[in-house]
C-alpha cells in the first residue's frame, strides 16, 4: 500500500504520545464470546498479556505486570477507566501520556540545554478526544496531582530508533543468530558508527533502493529529455 494514512482528525501521528500516535482500533474474534459487537474499553499495550492470561484461565501474580486484565470488562460489556496507565514514545522528543479516569496528562521533555523547558497539557480525553483544549489551568488540582504521579513513576531508558546507516552496514550482527537477541537489548559489542558523511551517503543509497522504481523512471525520463534537447540543438 502506498497510502500516507490518516489519524481521523486525532492530534499527532506515529511516534507521538498524542492520540494520533497511540489510539488504534483492535479486533477480537472468539466464537461464542463476541459477535458483531464493539467496545470503548481503554486498552493499553501493557494490558494485552494479563488479558490473554485471564482469557486462557491461567493464574498469575498481578505484581508481575504493569498492566491490568481487561477480560472481565470485555465479557461484561462494561468500561473500566484507566488508573494511572502510562504510554511513552521516544522519536524526536521523549513524550509520555498518563491516563487516569477521564483525564490524560501529556508530557514532552524539552530539548537538552540549560534553558530546557518541559511541556505539559491536560485533556479530558472522554469529552475531548481530539485534544483541542488544554485544561491544566482550569483544573489545577487534577493537573498537579497527575504531574506528581507521573514524577513518581520510575523513569525508563527509552530506546530510540537505530541508526539506518549502521543497520545497513552491521545489521547482521544486531538481528541474526549471532547476537541471539533483538536490537533493543544491546547486549553485544557495537561497531563504531560511520562518519556523518558516509552515513548520509548510505542513507541516500537506502532511499534509492527503497524507491528504485521511481528512480529508474526518473533516470529514463532524464535520458529522454537530454536526448530531445540535443536533437533540437543539432537541428538548430
Amino acid at each position: 500500500m502506498n497510502a500516507k494514512g490518516s489519524s481521523g482528525g486525532l492530534k499527532g501521528s506515529k511516534g507521538s504520545a498524542y492520540e494520533g500516535g497511540i489510539r488504534v482500533p483492535a479486533f477480537m474474534m472468539w466464537e461464542g464470546k463476541f459477535k458483531n459487537e464493539s467496545s470503548n474499553q481503554f486498552f493499553f499495550i501493557q494490558d494485552v498479556l494479563p488479558t490473554l492470561l485471564s482469557a486462557a484461565e491461567i493464574d498469575y501474580e498481578n505484581s508481575f505486570f504493569e498492566g491490568t486484565s481487561r477480560w472481565d470488562s470485555l465479557l461484561k460489556r462494561t468500561v473500566d477507566k484507566p488508573q494511572n496507565s502510562v504510554l511513552a514514545a521516544s522519536v524526536a522528543f521523549e513524550e509520555i501520556a498518563l491516563f487516569n479516569d477521564d483525564w490524560k496528562l501529556y508530557f514532552k521533555k524539552g530539548p537538552a540545554g540549560s534553558n530546557s523547558v518541559n511541556y505539559y497539557e491536560l485533556f479530558n480525553i472522554i469529552e475531548d478526544p481530539l485534544e483541542e483544549y488544554d485544561l491544566s489551568k482550569d483544573y489545577p488540582d487534577i493537573f498537579n496531582l497527575m504531574k506528581e504521579t507521573l514524577n513518581k513513576i520510575p523513569k525508563r531508558n527509552l530506546q530510540g530508533y537505530p541508526d539506518a546507516s549502521y543497520l545497513y552496514l552491521h545489521g547482521d550482527r544486531m538481528l541474526s543468530e549471532e547476537s541471539g537477541t533483538p536490537w533493543l537489548n544491546y547486549d553485544f559489542e557495537l561497531v563504531e558508527k560511520p562518519s556523518p558523511i558516509i552515513g548520509t551517503l548510505i542513507f541516500v543509497w537506502i532511499l534509492l533502493l527503497a524507491n528504485k522504481t521511481y528512480v529508474i523512471l526518473f533516470i529514463l525520463l532524464a535520458i529522454l529529455l537530454i536526448y530531445s534537447i540535443k536533437k533540437k540543438i543539432k537541428r538548430g
